[in-house]
């Protein structure tokens, strides 16, 4: 296997993501007909997007949008082609913002940009703190907030799950607050961001 590198530029909305907004509020539902990626496939970035389809096919046929996967052990795994995360209350009746790790997940690029700006998250009082763990089915339908990250800058709050209102059932403030950090970041920000000498790409 010979690792490649490709990019699709898109003009226009195709995304349908418009700067400064909240995020999107979407119904979601559990997929379990569907079985997940294998290690191979679950670690490492390829195009071989087949389980990631039939998950969000089987999610819009169920009433959802794109899916949330469970594991084997009843952790909850990601979506089709996005990491969750869940905000929860701990005894205090302090939010925590919780990950699941990435044993059957891949390791995306947004979700461990969230990560990375959790002292931030913390400082600004938006939450109490952040950690990535194991997070059981039981546990994260106790959540208070859940959202799914993926694309750089794209957040879907998940305001009902199974026909259940999450919270409120509303897009809540911290799915607002990661993603106008993560649009900050993105647009105005200095890591990762890298000079393209555009005069030395192929295009086709």
């Amino acid at each position: 296997i010979t690792p490649a590198f490709y990019c699709a530029v898109f003009q226009g909305g195709v995304l349908e993501h418009t700067l400064g907004q909240k995020p999107q509020g979407v119904r979601d539902v559990t997929v379990r007909d569907v079985p997940l990626k294998p290690a191979a496939l679950g670690s490492i970035k390829t195009n071989n997007y087949l389980l990631n389809c039939l998950t969000a096919m089987r999610a819009r046929e169920l009433g959802g949008t794109f899916g949330i996967l469970v594991d084997e052990h009843g952790f909850i795994a990601e979506s089709c082609v996005l990491n969750a995360s869940f905000v929860l209350l701990d005894a205090e009746g302090s939010k925590r913002l919780v990950t699941p790790t990435f044993d059957y997940a891949l390791n995306g690029t947004t979700v461990r940009q969230v990560l990375a700006m959790a002292e931030r998250l913390i400082s600004e009082g938006v939450v109490s703190g952040v950690e990535q763990r194991n997070i059981s089915e039981e546990e994260a339908r106790s959540a208070v907030e859940v959202f799914l990250t993926g694309g750089d800058t794209h957040v879907y709050a998940i305001t009902h799950w199974d026909d259940t209102a999450v919270g409120s059932g509303n897009v809540g403030p911290v799915a607002c607050k990661v993603l106008a950090m993560l649009e900050n970041e993105a647009y105005y920000g200095t890591s990762e961001h890298l000079d393209v000498p555009y005069e030395q790409v192929t295009t086709v």
